[in-house]
């Protein structure tokens, strides 16, 4: 495929992203984050592979040993995510990003500010209302859980 990236159309891009994507969620490839990463150059799909990239590397903070293993991957998540939202592309990497200064700020020793909850619970319904009546899945952040 990576051979094949400098011939492929906007279209066919964007459907190799999304199941990039969820290849990683399911899969410890380590094909994929190269692959994503390539993506990047493509201006059509950037914001797409920003995203996927930073869930990617969200995932591999989570299941690491200890936070200081974490940290760093966690701050390259949250750069990726930034990416992702820069114009405004990817609503879901707003949130994501939020939620994931909240985790930094408290893993810190910080407390996470009603303002910063205040704008959480506003990214998450902009999520959830972009995917009205589509079927939920890990990345549809549940409003009940909010102040969990």
């Amino acid at each position: 495929m990576r051979r094949e990236l400098p011939r492929i159309d906007d279209d066919f891009a964007g459907r190799a992203v999304r199941v990039a994507g969820a290849l990683a969620e399911h899969f410890p490839a380590p094909e994929i984050s190269p692959l994503l990463e390539e993506f990047l150059n493509h201006d059509d799909v950037a914001d797409d592979a920003a995203f996927e990239l930073g869930m990617l590397t969200l995932r591999q903070a989570f299941t690491t040993d200890t936070l200081d293993h974490a940290r760093p991957l966690l701050l390259k998540a949250r750069e990726y995510l930034r990416d992702a939202y820069c114009d405004e592309e990817r609503s879901d990497a707003a949130a994501f990003g939020t939620a994931l200064d909240a985790v930094l700020a408290y893993s810190s020793g910080g407390i996470i500010s009603d303002d910063t909850l205040r704008q959480l619970q506003d990214e998450i319904l902009d999520i959830r209302l972009n995917l009205f009546r589509l079927p939920p899945g890990w990345r549809t952040p549940r409003l009940d859980t909010l102040n969990a």
